[in-house]
């Protein structure tokens, strides 16, 4: 049903100058749900295994409102901002969202809907001047433009770690390991978006040193407690390029960040709300 509403959004995204409230809200929602069928049908690029974010699994307590607008915000200024930044820097004097937003067309047609949105939502110029802020970074920016939440932690810290489980916590090297990671994590008083990220410091002389995964909360989070879940692979792929991909015995070293915002920020709103180090697992020869 999503994917089928691509033309209607188009169509009435054109036609939009004369309409009612009512019809435009029905438009917005149109052109969400269209914006939702491009992010859910998008194929990435082909990329190593080591570059591509480890799958993630969270639950807790629900949000009262969706993020839907958040995570398209998010997904389109990931892709984008660069570009943006990059024409307004070229170009020039750009009088227009619809002019802007043109450039993305390398992106799809859905991108430049989606673009026209966000930037109708604040004016052209206050658009301009959220991409042209030093050091932008894609969730402070879709703060700035009302599409994500912004409800600041008044708590320090605002959040804690369980404890942490690692299974199996040793095996022997194989074509391919598997390794299963499981937490808890309190938050102590509602927040605006924010983002879960964990690493995996590889043992020494493996490629990649580092292997990652995360995932952002469009929501914030509510207070209560969350678990937290994810696995982790090791498979050696020799040929890849440009580099080999290969996992050497010894330990490797888990951690895991809860942030507000997006986690190591300078901008306002981004703050750790929890760190948890010291949970390793090893692998023999």
């Amino acid at each position: 049903f999503v994917c089928q509403v691509k033309s209607l959004a188009l169509s009435v995204h054109h036609n939009s100058q004369n309409m009612s409230r009512a019809t435009k809200f029905i438009t917005t929602l149109v052109l969400v749900l269209a914006f939702v069928c491009a992010v859910l049908s998008y194929e990435r690029p082909h990329t190593l295994a080591h570059q591509e974010k480890l799958p993630i699994s969270v639950s807790g307590p629900v949000a009262a409102e969706s993020g839907t607008m958040c995570s398209l915000c998010v997904q389109l200024m990931s892709q984008t901002i660069n570009q943006l930044i990059n024409v307004i820097i070229n170009v020039g004097l750009i009088g227009s969202c619809n002019k802007l937003c043109s450039y993305l067309q390398p992106y799809g047609q859905l991108a430049v809907v989606a673009c026209n949105l966000i930037c109708d939502g604040v004016g052209i110029e206050e658009f301009i001047k959220i991409l042209e802020k030093q050091d932008i970074d894609v969730i402070y920016a879709c703060e700035l433009v009302h599409a994500c939440p912004v409800h600041d932690c008044p708590l320090t810290p605002c959040g804690s770690f369980g404890p942490g489980n690692v299974s199996p916590q040793t095996a022997r090297k194989a074509h391919e390991n598997d390794f299963a990671f499981s937490t808890t994590f309190d938050i102590l008083d509602q927040t605006g978006v924010g983002e879960i990220i964990f690493e995996v410091i590889t043992a020494p002389g493996s490629m990649p040193p580092v292997l990652e995964g995360g995932e952002l909360v469009p929501d914030g989070f509510q207070k209560g407690t969350y678990n937290l879940n994810y696995n982790i692979k090791l498979q050696d792929h020799e040929d890849a390029q440009p580099f080999p991909i290969f996992f050497r015995p010894g330990m490797y070293k888990i951690e895991n960040v809860v942030c507000q915002a997006e986690c190591g920020s300078k901008h306002p709103h981004s703050k750790i709300l929890a760190i948890q180090k010291g949970i390793n697992f090893t692998l023999t020869q």
